[in-house]
C-alpha cells in the first residue's frame, strides 16, 4: 500500500487557504505636519508583499481623516505599482507621502486647522485579482513592531519655529 499525493494530511490542512498581502513599514521618514508649512509631509517607506512576491500588486490608495473633519475620510492619491522599485529582498518598495496642504484640501478644511490636530493616514492595498487590504483587515500580529504593517498612521500638527535668528526682548518688573 502507498499514499497518493491527495492523501497527505498537509494537503488537507492547506486546502482552501488563501493568502493576503501587506505593506510592511520599513521607515517612517516624516512623522508630523508643521503648522506654518503646507508642504510639510507625513511620509513612510513601505515594502509590498503578496503570495506572488509583488506580481499581484496593482496600486495603493491613500486616505486621510481627522482634524476638524473628524471621522470623515477622503482619498488623497493613488500610487500605482509602477511607482515602486525593487528592493533588496526582491519585493516592491516605495515612499508614500502626504503633505499638510493635500490633507486639508482633500478634507475641505481650508484654514480650519491648528496645533494639536491629528490626522490619520490610511493605506488601501489593491491587488490585480481584485482583492483589497487595509487597516480593517490587518490582524494585531501584523501591526506590531516586528512585522509592522498597520496600514494606518497618525500625524499631528506641530508648531515649530521657522529656522533663523531670534531676539527675545524680556522685561522684569520684580
Amino acid at each position: 500500500s502507498g499514499c497518493e499525493s491527495d492523501d497527505k494530511a498537509i494537503d488537507l490542512v492547506f486546502d482552501g487557504v488563501s493568502y493576503g498581502a501587506v505593506l510592511r513599514t520599513l521607515e517612517v521618514t516624516g512623522k508630523s505636519f508643521i503648522l506654518s508649512d503646507l508642504n510639510s509631509a507625513f511620509s513612510v517607506i513601505v515594502e509590498e508583499q503578496d503570495e506572488e512576491y509583488g506580481a499581484l500588486f496593482s496600486e495603493v490608495e491613500v486616505y486621510v481623516s481627522g482634524g476638524a473633519a473628524g471621522t470623515t475620510e477622503a482619498m488623497v492619491s493613488t500610487i500605482p505599482a509602477s511607482a515602486f522599485t525593487t528592493g533588496d529582498k526582491g519585493l516592491p518598495v516605495g515612499t508614500i507621502s502626504v503633505t499638510l496642504g493635500e490633507t486639508l484640501n482633500a478634507l475641505g478644511l481650508g484654514t480650519n486647522y491648528g496645533v494639536g490636530d491629528v490626522y490619520k493616514i490610511r493605506l488601501n492595498l489593491k491587488l490585480t485579482d481584485g482583492r483589497e487590504f487595509s487597516a480593517s483587515s490587518a490582524a494585531s500580529t501584523l501591526q506590531g513592531s516586528y512585522f509592522s504593517s498597520p496600514f494606518q498612521y497618525s500625524s499631528p500638527i506641530l508648531c515649530t519655529p521657522k529656522p533663523g535668528d531670534y531676539v527675545v526682548d524680556m522685561q522684569d518688573s520684580y
